[in-house]
């Protein structure tokens, strides 16, 4: 019965995430259909941030960063929650964790977004895999 009380419970703060005010969220598709949510913040003219959380974490990792007013003022700050993590999607099979997915994911969130060369932020080995490999594939690098 527990798990089941900690799971709604996260729910509930992801789907009315009060503190996050003035995030805007919005569900985009991966290119294999896993659903993957994106939060975005600051000033949408200014240079792109775009924020990739760790493993085992989510969006709230960069909670600080999004709600500090000095960087919104600034910056447009966009992170999303890879997939099998936080409020995405979290696909059965384990083929749909392969290293090209990763990176296939950050090119759908900078492609849905309008990102043009943003400034990949991430602090843990999920960052080195999904921002080397959708590098390795970028075709303006």
């Amino acid at each position: 019965m527990r798990p089941i009380v900690v799971a709604l419970l996260s729910f509930a703060i992801l789907a009315s995430p009060s503190w996050a005010a003035d995030w805007s969220y919005s569900t985009i598709e991966a290119e294999d259909g896993v659903p993957l949510v994106v939060a975005e913040t600051g000033n949408p003219n200014g240079p792109a941030l775009l924020f990739i959380h760790g493993y085992s974490q989510s969006i709230l990792s960069w909670k600080r960063q999004l709600d500090d007013p000095a960087l919104q003022a600034k910056y447009r700050m966009v992170a999303f929650d890879l997939r099998g993590h936080g409020a995405s999607g979290k696909p059965w099979p384990p083929d749909d964790y392969e290293s090209r997915d990763w990176g296939g994911d950050v090119a759908t969130v900078m492609s849905t977004q309008n990102l043009e060369s943003p400034v990949l932020i991430g602090g843990s080995v999920m960052t080195d895999i999904s921002g080397l490999i959708f590098a390795a594939g970028a075709p303006c690098l």
